[in-house]
């Protein structure tokens, strides 16, 4: 129990804060048409400040309680590799059984990182329940509408399980952030795992720690693309963690990636992403691709390749199984057949320019 973690994520939080969004202040073209989208980003920053101060309280007095009660180590697997590269894919086909895996969705991750956070939500989840759900319908509505565009790059949905590492959007030290936020440097430290401060590691630990008093007899899934470079800080945090590292070629796994950060870009600031910012995710992409490769990750990490994902899903998986050591149920089996038909089926909607010059960039 660290009586002083409060204060410390405090302060992160609010020069995190002001860091980005000085900095953001600068990437915006000012012209009277970028007001709109300038009083946007503002307000989404505003309201991300003010709930993470919420949220680092509440995790903190819970900190306090449950050092009282000791939570018993559990199994953890991540799923990492560079983004683009089938994480999201991987991921939703192994959270799809239930009975072994749990992962946090993204109404935990944003609304709920405390145990009592979560319990309040789930219950009033089970009241609507009993009105015919008239307000989770609603939720669904405004998805659709509000993530249309979005959908066909990466879908989103508050109840969909999502990459953890968005929790530490309440100390604005995750990657995610930078779509929103910053300059690609201002996350240079997280993206390489150097110089990382232990408060925003301990946060991580503790929010996953409260997802896991309520599923304590499951394995805790996670899926981070943007935490390929940080398997010392994992291992040190968690007991024997295994890893899932993903791989693809990076002539596809750049230009996706591009497309959403072009994408996000031209939303909030009404613009494209400069040449140098392309030079420098480039960069980045290139050092979680190579990361997972350190003699730190051999022992307990399987490869697997996106081809292998998209043409046999359910022979990865059973691959994946036998590495770890792990039963297939009888209804997950019953899951892969089908997923097996849906792969044949499958057609992703997402159309991204090819035309990069990556050599260029690597070069820059």
């Amino acid at each position: 129990m660290n009586l002083f973690l409060l204060p410390q994520w405090l302060c992160i939080s609010t020069w995190r804060f002001f860091k980005l969004f000085t900095e953001s202040l600068r990437l915006f073209p000012w012209r009277f048409s970028s007001i709109p989208r300038f009083v946007l980003v503002a307000l989404l920053s505003v309201f991300a400040l003010l709930i993470s101060y919420l949220h680092l309280c509440v995790v903190f007095v819970e900190h306090i309680f449950f050092a009282l009660i000791p939570l018993k180590p559990y199994p953890i697997v991540f799923i990492v590799g560079p983004p683009r590269s089938g994480t999201t894919r991987m991921h939703k086909l192994m959270a799809g059984d239930c009975k072994m895996f749990s992962s946090m969705k993204m109404w935990e991750l944003f609304f709920a990182p405390a145990t009592s956070q979560k319990l309040l939500l789930l219950g009033l989840g089970k009241l609507d329940e009993l009105f015919g759900a008239p307000f989770f319908r609603l939720i669904q509505f405004i998805e659709k509408k509000a993530f249309k565009n979005f959908n066909r790059i990466h879908e989103l949905g508050l109840f969909n399980v999502e990459e953890d590492a968005l929790v530490l959007f309440h100390l604005f030290s995750s990657y995610h952030m930078s779509f929103l936020l910053g300059k690609e440097q201002s996350y240079e430290h997280l993206n390489y795992n150097k110089g990382v401060p232990k408060a925003v590691w301990s946060y991580y630990k503790i929010c996953v720690d409260n997802h896991m008093r309520l599923n304590p007899t499951k394995t805790y899934l996670s899926k981070n693309p943007f935490f390929s470079g940080s398997a010392e800080s994992l291992i040190t945090l968690f007991k024997a963690p295994k890893f899932v590292y993903m791989l693809r070629d990076m002539n596809q796994v750049a230009p996706s990636f591009f497309s959403l950060k072009k994408f996000l870009t031209h939303f909030f600031y009404g613009k494209q992403p400069s040449e140098k910012r392309y030079k420098y995710i480039f960069k980045t992409l290139l050092f979680w691709r190579e990361a997972p490769k350190k003699e730190v990750y051999k022992s307990e990490t399987i490869k697997a390749e996106f081809t292998e994902l998209a043409e046999d899903p359910v022979g990865l998986i059973k691959r994946i199984y036998r590495f770890m050591e792990l039963e297939l149920g009888r209804e997950y089996k019953e899951q892969l057949k089908q997923e097996a038909q849906a792969t044949k089926n499958y057609k992703s909607e997402h159309k991204y320019s090819t035309d990069f010059d990556l050599n260029a960039l690597n070069k820059g």
